[in-house]
């Protein structure tokens, strides 16, 4: 039929749509990881790009064991007073024990032992397109901006394939670590949004500069990476993101939820 003359895993060349494929295509191989599993390693002192929302991340442990501890009678309902140092201690313990426990299950997903359960980067920009524009067919146009003229482009025929194929692949995943679906679904969906708004303020950052006005698509994600990595750029727009919206920590759970969810792709075809 004529709405399928082309296919949507195969972006058209300079569109916008081919941009957001490459910057997912990107993140799925996960270059952040080792500075990841490092600031992981060492709560008590994270350092990199990480290390705010880490240190953040673990005094949320320390307050939960906190009232855990009180519930328990262990502590005294009235947390004014400073805790004795051995006390203190102890907590921070706890809290680095929580936060490791996080480190494994990462370097599980790193070394993509869940091959074949990859989601697709085209199948998530698609959604997450859908998901900001409010419909199929406003999420083709956005993704369809840039391409040349009289360029087979995107309609919201695959949008509303790919919303299908979207969740069926995420039910796959999920079905092997036999984890619910709704929630889930409903997090990797959010994850994706928030990565596809990063991108968005990273490509119109570098619209901005000289150097990358006349390029688009593949070329402008390449362009971008070469200057700065390009994770290192999303990052920072999805912590700002978070930041404005008053969800400072929900950057670094995403990553933690992405790499669960996207095994790197040297990996799976090694395996």
């Amino acid at each position: 039929m004529a709405q399928y003359e082309i296919s949507a895993s195969r972006p058209t060349p300079n569109s916008d749509f081919e941009f957001y494929t490459a910057g997912f295509e990107i993140l799925a191989e996960k270059p952040y990881m080792p500075e990841l599993l490092a600031a992981l390693a060492s709560p008590g002192r994270p350092s990199g790009p990480f290390a705010h929302a880490i240190a953040k991340l673990r005094e949320n442990k320390r307050r939960e064991i906190i009232a855990d501890m009180a519930d328990a009678g262990l502590l005294a309902a009235d947390q004014s007073v400073a805790f004795p140092a051995a006390i203190d201690a102890l907590i921070d313990e706890l809290a680095d024990g929580r936060l490791a426990s996080i480190k494994p299950l990462l370097e599980h997903a790193f070394a993509a032992s869940a091959a074949g359960y990859r989601l697709s980067p085209f199948l998530r920009v698609l959604s997450a397109a859908e998901n900001i524009a409010g419909s199929p067919t406003a999420a083709a146009h956005l993704l369809g901006r840039n391409s040349a003229a009289f360029a087979k482009v995107l309609t919201r025929h695959h949008i509303a394939r790919a919303r299908t194929r979207y969740a069926q692949a995420v039910r796959a995943w999920l079905s092997v670590y036999h984890l619910p679906v709704s929630d889930i679904l409903m997090a990797i969906v959010d994850v994706d949004r928030l990565w596809f708004l990063a991108l968005q303020k990273v490509r119109e950052d570098a619209k901005q500069h000289p150097n990358f006005r006349r390029l688009r698509g593949l070329a402008l994600a390449r362009a971008i990476d070469e200057q700065r990595p390009l994770w290192s750029q999303t990052l920072d727009a999805a912590t700002a993101l978070d930041a404005s919206a008053g969800r400072p920590l929900k950057t670094v759970l995403s990553v933690v939820l992405l790499d669960m969810a996207c095994p790197r792709l040297d990996r799976l075809q090694a395996a």
